[in-house]
């Protein structure tokens, strides 16, 4: 009788283990299949841990990278406010506070920043002047490899409880200023979670070096105070008799920046024996006090005619010394008037402007000699403290004359005064209206998003909205739609964040329109455009 092969079951298969290289028995026929199987599954995981280690390793390494990338940024830039004068540490406009909670400028209110964001330490004041190099925030991002940065900077006034309190210099509103604080934040974009961004802060303090800090802050690097290099003495190129003019006294260090720290005695002579300073005959010394910051301001009287000239030395070192050009002394062309002009008036020709530099219109009648004394002279000025002579105006007739408006965004008022060929000046008038310096364009408006549309025969519509662009002098929207299908660009203006495109009649069925929108402000600024969105009007009814 026949033997039927014996089968095997699974279970003796199962049971078979790979034996040592010295031998197997004969039952054992290497691994089976679902060992391989299992072997090759725990493999794979712990493949795909190392994997994942090793990816999460790389981009703490990049990160860091980044992190200390910025961190050299910041440092180069605090060293650059270390080789200034005292003087010239501060801001050169005012930044303009954010609403981006990411943003450093979000800590901007009005002429104060809190160094510390949310933290403890109270807001401290801007420091922003005319002499200030320091520029808030670069409009160009710095590259370092393939990374971004966004460079934001802050000068500030501290008032250290510690020492005695020291005044502070015009034009700041902070009543107590003994030292500054400069603050560099780097900014750039998270890699890991895209919207966000990364930053690094460093700080420092400068001094003038006539404080001492207290033992509880961080340690400042101190600019060294420059020594005198030289004396100068500015002021007219022409005088008239008897008619003052200003001269201004400074002393200066080898880069021609004044030396804030000078407290020494000037003494000042003329060719004019019947010369006055302030008042006083010449000649007359002068001693500098610390308000004077190194450059002090009087008021000249020749009362010779001719080329004369002043001559100013410091009294404990004769190398210390500066003449004046050559001035021309003449008689008042208009004996006898003594009026100044009159009916005087200053007006800005716009009430907004995105340029610094602007046009401004003024105007002045002279009669008090019986003709008008010429030159008539006009002097502008931001702040009523300093001015410039921008011109010369014809009596009652209304002039243009360029002038540049002082520094940050804001609302500006211009002053002007007017001085006759005898001296005689008037008294200084102000514009009526400010005018608002703007030079931020509006943000990027959102992509139009359709709210509404329907097709319904020959009524066709459609509605959009899209997040709003931030301006502080919004004016309007401007809508643009591009019939892709057959190309024709058509514009439509909207105040609001929303619009209702009802121009059934250009709307046609399974025609493509491209929507996109950009945002205008009263200065004149257009944003950038936002993405757009193409909606396909169909032959269904009430369908995009």
């Amino acid at each position: 009788m026949a033997r039927t092969p014996r089968r095997k079951d699974l279970s003796s298969v199962i049971r078979r283990r790979l034996r040592p290289s010295g031998g197997r028995s004969g039952n054992d026929g290497g691994m089976t299949i679902i060992e391989i199987c299992v072997a090759a599954m725990i493999l794979s995981m712990v493949l795909i841990g190392i994997l994942g280690s090793m990816g999460s390793g790389l981009s703490l390494v990049g990160q860091g990278r980044q992190r200390s990338s910025a961190t050299e940024v910041a440092q180069r830039e605090l060293e650059k406010v270390h080789t200034l004068p005292y003087v010239n540490v501060g801001l050169n406009a005012t930044p303009s506070h954010s609403i981006d909670a990411s943003n450093p400028d979000y800590w901007v209110t009005g002429s104060s920043y809190d160094p510390d964001g949310a933290g403890p330490q109270a807001a401290e004041p801007l420091d922003v002047d005319a002499s200030g190099l320091v520029t808030p925030s670069d409009p160009t991002p710095t590259t370092v490899g393939t990374t971004q940065f966004t460079i934001y900077r802050f000068v500030t006034w501290v008032d250290d409880p510690t020492i005695a309190s020291t005044a502070c210099p015009p034009p700041s509103a902070a009543t107590t200023c003994d030292y500054k604080r400069a603050i560099v934040d780097v900014v750039w974009a998270n890699p890991v979670r895209p919207g966000s961004v990364n930053s690094v802060t460093e700080s420092t303090y400068v001094t003038d070096g006539r404080v001492s800090l207290s033992q509880t802050v961080i340690p400042p690097v101190v600019s060294p105070t420059p020594t005198v290099d030289h004396l100068a003495a500015a002021g007219a190129q022409s005088a008239i008799t008897g008619q003052g003019f200003q001269l201004t006294i400074s002393a200066m260090d080898g880069s021609g920046s004044p030396v804030t720290a000078y407290t020494g005695q000037v003494h000042v002579t003329s060719t004019d024996p019947t010369a006055k300073l302030g008042g006083q005959s010449l000649p007359q010394n002068y001693t500098f006090a610390a308000g004077d910051a190194g450059s002090h301001q009087f008021n000249v009287i020749f009362n010779t005619s001719g080329a004369q000239t002043i001559t100013v030395a410091d009294t404990a070192n004769a190398s210390l010394a500066t003449t004046t050009p050559t001035i021309s002394v003449t008689s008042p062309p208009c004996p006898g008037d003594a009026i100044a002009p009159s009916n005087t008036s200053v007006a800005f020709t716009s009430s907004y402007t995105k340029l610094r530099s602007i046009s401004v219109q003024v105007k002045a009648t002279d009669t008090g000699y019986g003709v008008p004394c010429v030159p008539i002279s006009v002097d502008l000025s931001n702040d009523q403290q300093s001015w410039t002579t921008v011109g010369t105006v014809t009596s009652g007739v209304l002039t243009s004359v360029p002038w540049p408006l002082s520094a940050g965004d804001g609302a500006k008022t211009v002053y002007a005064r007017f001085r006759d060929g005898n001296g005689n000046q008037s008294s200084a008038v102000a514009t009526p209206t400010q005018i608002v310096l703007d030079t931020t364009l509006p943000t990027t408006p959102g992509t139009p998003v359709v709210t509404a549309c329907v097709v319904s025969g020959n009524n066709k519509g459609i509605t959009l909205t899209w997040a709003p662009s931030v301006d502080q002098n919004f004016m309007s929207y401007q809508v643009t739609r591009v019939d892709v299908t057959s190309p024709s660009t058509t514009t439509f203006t909207t105040s609001s964040a929303f619009y209702a495109d009802t121009t059934a009649p250009l709307l046609t069925q399974d025609h493509a329109y491209s929507y996109s929108v950009i945002a205008l402000d009263r200065a004149g600024w257009t944003s950038a455009s936002s993405p757009a969105l193409t909606v396909t009007f169909s032959k269904k009814v009430g369908l995009c």
